[in-house]
């Protein structure tokens, strides 16, 4: 019969536990090998990383100095030459507007009444409209007009115009495009209108109005024809 082993004492159990787990805490030659590899592999790895970083930046400057003259030109095209070349056409376009819209214009006859006839001239200068409006009496002629003399004829047209004036209150302009879409209009008083006197035997006198407005040079060139309306004095 075999005798087992007396059992060590509770005090030696506990302290070689504790031999066995500072032996398993410090790190053997195994470890320490394998933390060794993995810090240089990690090394290697970060090497290579700045490496190919490194030579990505010559190659991307040598592409740049290659494409520096077409990307440059079409920076400078869409910064520089398409803003200049449509200012430069605006400019230019608005002053073909201002030169065509500074000739004077004279617009067709318009009857008024059937006793007088109504001739306009305007012109738009710098976005000012400066317009003559002249009203000239349709004098009946008479068998023996030929025998009226220079002053007959001035008083007669005297006659006729001071009746517009006791007839009429205002004269009014309008101006429209082809489409029949009105453009501008302006009102004029018949007190506006001043008496001129003429040495043609045709219009010894008639009333004229001058003056100025504002205006647009692009919707002035629109404008295609001019109405002639007028108000009467109530009776």
């Amino acid at each position: 019969m075999v005798t087992p082993p007396p059992a060590p004492p509770p005090g030696g159990l506990i302290v070689d536990a504790w031999d066995r787990i500072k032996r398993a805490m410090v790190p053997g030659p195994e470890f320490r090998a394998r933390a060794k590899r993995a810090t240089m592999a990690a090394g290697q790895a970060i090497r290579r990383r700045v490496t190919r970083g490194a030579a990505i930046w010559p190659r991307l400057w040598a592409w740049l100095k290659w494409r520096w003259r077409p990307v440059g030109a079409g920076v400078l095209v869409t910064l520089v030459v398409v803003p200049a070349g449509h200012w430069a056409w605006n400019a230019w376009d608005a002053r073909r507007l201002e030169e065509a819209a500074a000739v004077p214009r004279t617009w067709p006859t318009s009857r008024m009444m059937d006793s007088a006839a109504v001739e306009v001239q305007t012109t738009c200068i710098n976005s000012v409209l400066s317009y003559v409006v002249v009203i000239v009496p349709r004098i009946a002629p008479l068998t023996d007009d030929s025998l009226l003399t220079r002053f007959e004829r001035t008083d007669r047209g005297k006659v006729m115009t001071d009746a517009l004036r006791e007839r009429l209150t205002a004269i009014h302009l309008r101006f429209e495009d082809k489409d029949g879409t009105p453009a501008d209009a302006f009102d004029l008083a018949i007190d506006d209108f001043v008496r001129i006197f003429s040495s043609s035997e045709e219009r010894p006198t008639s009333l004229e109005a001058r003056g100025t407005g504002a205006c647009g040079p692009a919707s002035y060139l629109r404008a295609d024809t001019l109405k002639v309306t007028w108000t009467e004095r109530s009776p």
